[in-house]
């Protein structure tokens, strides 16, 4: 949403309960523009199988040294971070044993 706003672009908005199901459409035809991490597309993009047309941070991302950032394409103030996390259960139930210290 903060892409399709900072483009000023007409665009339908499809929500996706996760990246498999929207990398299927996306490889498929169904639609035609994806924003996800590229951890999650990675194998897509170096297979051609989708093009990566930018990055959302302020440099070029290593693994990916051919696509540039938003802002060498105009987006100037165009920048995202994400931040990831680890989630369990808990349930009374689970199996999984309490974190412990290093």
């Amino acid at each position: 949403m903060l892409l399709i706003s900072a483009l000023e672009a007409a665009v339908t908005s499809v929500s996706y309960k996760g990246t498999g199901p929207a990398l299927n459409d996306l490889v498929g035809g169904q639609v035609d523009l994806l924003c996800d991490q590229p951890a999650s597309t990675m194998s897509f993009i170096n297979s051609g199988r989708i093009k990566s047309y930018a990055v959302a941070t302020k440099a070029r991302l290593g693994s990916l040294p051919d696509v540039p950032t938003f802002a060498e394409g105009g987006l100037k103030d165009f920048e995202l971070a994400v931040w990831q996390g680890s989630s369990a259960t808990s349930s009374p139930t689970s199996t999984l044993s309490p974190p412990t210290s290093r």
